[in-house]
């Protein structure tokens, strides 16, 4: 059934927006963010350096409008990261596959979402940073494959060494084509705008993290593509006590018509995170996210659930 894949594919789109980290870094080491609303500035105070890798398990539920709930497909994720956080200036790389499988009574099929994050920043007197970076992805469904490609940057503001500010732009370049048809691929360019406002601190045994934040992706509305646009908005919320995290995030978004901007899709999430965070040496961080999509053109919801455990080694 085609369409339990085009809602699959815009449920891990949301994920996108889900998990953000716009103004300050995470206390979670490994979070399950593929081509999450991530701005590359933040680099620069989210040390110390680390290595790591994580996985998961993927399940979704369908609800046709006055139908019983039923499972509609089932996968696992894997993910790596490296973070090296100097001085002044910061790098890093993620990289973040889903594999999914429709179930045979929807008309079965597999399902690919992939997406790598690469960034660099430089920061000032422990005051401002800059950063710059690349966000390439792709999904790929039966003989339909979507790439996108987002050269990004950022800047954060810090004052006090807790209050943050965090700005990032860019402008994402969207192909579609299907695979068995020669010159069939199309493509379209939309800005992306995030702003992030966090507070943040990190004290040996003990840290906390409240943030909020906002993305912004323009619609593409050509002769040759048409894709909604978004919004997104959400709090992030991370305790750490004697090295052990206790995390809660929320987000909510929406998808609009590329025309006329009505509203075709309302989106919830809720991450509940759970670890052990030292400074130095080895993190495991797992993490639970349920996801709710409603379809406002019939009443059909379908619902994400991911269980995702990480381990990362810090130095």
């Amino acid at each position: 059934m085609r369409i339990i894949g085009l809602a699959l594919i815009a449920l891990l789109t949301f994920i996108t927006a889900a998990q953000a980290q716009v103004a300050a870094p995470r206390l979670n080491p490994l979070p399950f963010t593929p081509s999450a609303a991530w701005n590359p500035a933040v680099y620069s105070w989210d040390g110390p350096s680390r290595i790591g890798a994580g996985l998961g398990e993927i399940a979704l539920d369908f609800t046709a409008s006055g139908s019983a709930t039923v499972e509609a497909a089932a996968g696992d994720t894997t993910a790596a990261t490296l973070r090296w956080v100097g001085e002044s200036f910061a790098f890093g790389v993620d990289y973040f596959l889903l594999n999914l499988d429709i179930i045979q009574s929807f008309g079965g099929g597999p399902i690919e979402f992939e997406t790598t994050l690469v960034g660099a920043s430089f920061q000032m007197d422990d005051l401002f940073s800059i950063g710059a970076g690349q966000e390439t992805g792709k999904n790929l469904f039966d003989t339909s494959l979507t790439t996108g490609s987002l050269p990004i940057v950022g800047a954060t503001l810090r004052l006090g060494e807790v209050f943050y500010f965090g700005f990032a732009t860019g402008d994402e370049t969207i192909e579609q084509e299907t695979t068995t048809v020669a010159g069939s691929a199309v493509e379209g360019e939309r800005g992306v705008t995030r702003i992030g406002l966090a507070y943040h601190s990190r004290d040996g045994e003990n840290g906390l993290h409240v943030e909020v934040w906002r993305n912004d992706i323009d619609a593409i509305n050509t002769t040759a593509l048409t894709v909604s646009s978004e919004e997104s908005t959400g709090v992030t919320l991370e305790v750490v006590f004697s090295n052990i995290l206790i995390g809660y995030e929320s987000a909510s978004g929406e998808t609009l018509d590329a025309a006329n901007g009505s509203v075709l899709e309302e989106d919830d999430s809720t991450t509940i995170s759970l670890g052990w965070v030292p400074m130095e040496g080895l993190s495991l961080v797992v993490s639970m996210t349920e996801i709710e999509s409603n379809d406002l053109s019939n009443g059909e919801v379908f619902q994400f659930n991911l269980l995702f455990a990480g381990v990362t080694w810090s130095f």
